[in-house]
């Protein structure tokens, strides 16, 4: 889940080896009207061969396996394997740097009130 300062809006992508920016098939879900000066409940369901991306316990993206004719399994749906939790703040690079960066904006917090993993 990606949040691109100056936009009104929420990403939830799906990086793989075979759907990704760089070939232009990446996997992307919006939530348009998104509000950052407020907090909010993000939310994966993440279930084996599917995912449901939520923001305030509203649905806006579900994805499942589908198999490609042109990459193995694990290059499109790498997603039931273990697999590490990050959070991460960035700043600048190639999608929230295109148009530069104001430094007026800073100092900014990155505050996480909870996270909560349920094995279902």
């Amino acid at each position: 889940m990606e949040f691109v300062g100056g936009n009104d809006y929420i990403q939830s992508v799906l990086h793989t080896e075979g759907f990704n920016h760089r070939n232009q098939k990446e996997r992307i879900g919006y939530y348009h009207q998104f509000d950052p000066s407020v907090f909010h409940v993000f939310r994966l369901d993440w279930f084996e061969g599917h995912m449901k991306f939520y923001l305030d316990d509203k649905l806006y993206y579900e994805v499942s396996y589908k198999p490609d004719k042109h990459h193995e399994k694990w290059q499109v749906w790498p997603f039931d394997e273990p697999f590490y939790l990050i959070l991460n703040l960035a700043v600048g690079g190639t999608l929230g740097g295109q148009n530069g960066i104001d430094e007026e904006a800073f100092p900014q917090a990155f505050i996480i009130d909870y996270v909560k993993i349920y094995e279902i």
